[in-house]
C-alpha cells in the first residue's frame, strides 16, 4: 500500500481496489468483494490484473457454494495466465470444483461460447464426469470421445483415466434383457 501511495495514486487506481477486494475477500465479505471485482471489471478492461480478479471472483463464488461460477471464473482466469505454476494452481481450483459438482445445462451453455482448446478439454471432461456421477452411461461413452487429451492439462488425467477405464467396462459388460412373448396368437 505504500508504494501505491508514493505514487499519488488515490483508492480509485485499478491496483489499491484490488486490494480492497482482497481485503474483503479476507473478512469473508464475499459478495462485496465480488462487487469490487465486477466494478473493477467495467471500469477497467483489458486490465493486467484480469487475472487476479476473475480468479477472486472465483474464490468468493466458492466460497458461497456457487460452484458453477466459481468454475466459469477459473475458466476466464485461465486464458490469461502464462505462468505455468500459477496455471498448475487455477487447474486445482478447477478439479475441485469438478469433484463437487456442476450444473450440466450451464457447462454445455459454456462449451458453445468456449474458444480456447485447453478450456474446451476441461469443460468436456466436467461433462462426462457429471454424467457418470448421474450413471448415463451413453453420454458419459459419447462425451469421453470429444474430450482431446493432447489440450487437456496433465492436471485432470488421473479423472481421465479413471472416466475412460469406467466407459472400457461399460462396454464390455454383456447386456442382458428381457423380453415377453405372448403364447396364445
Amino acid at each position: 500500500f505504500r508504494i501505491i501511495l508514493e505514487k499519488e495514486r488515490d483508492h480509485r487506481d485499478p491496483v489499491s481496489q484490488l486490494f480492497i477486494a482482497k481485503s474483503q475477500f479476507q473478512q469473508g465479505l464475499w459478495g462485496q468483494a465480488r462487487k469490487t471485482c465486477k466494478v473493477l471489471l467495467t471500469k477497467y478492461k483489458n486490465s493486467p490484473y484480469e487475472v487476479d480478479i476473475y480468479t477472486l471472483l472465483g474464490d468468493c463464488s466458492f466460497n458461497e457454494g456457487k460452484i458453477t461460477l466459481a468454475f466459469q471464473n477459473y475458466l476466464k482466469a485461465r486464458k490469461f495466465i502464462d505462468n505455468l505454476v500459477y496455471k498448475n494452481e487455477i487447474d486445482q481450483r478447477l478439479y475441485n470444483c469438478i469433484g463437487l459438482g456442476l450444473s450440466e445445462e450451464k457447462i454445455e451453455s459454456m462449451l458453445f461460447r468456449e474458444r480456447n482448446n485447453f478450456n474446451r478439454a476441461i469443460i468436456n471432461l466436467a461433462r462426462c464426469y457429471q454424467s457418470w456421477l448421474k450413471g448415463n452411461n451413453y453420454n458419459m461413452e459419447s462425451m469421453i470421445k470429444e474430450i482431446d487429451t493432447y489440450f487437456l492439462p496433465g492436471k485432470f488425467s488421473k479423472i481421465f483415466g479413471e472416466l475412460k477405464k469406467s466407459v472400457d467396462k461399460i462396454s464390455t459388460q454383456p447386456t442382458t434383457f428381457g423380453v415377453m412373448i405372448p403364447l396364445s396368437g
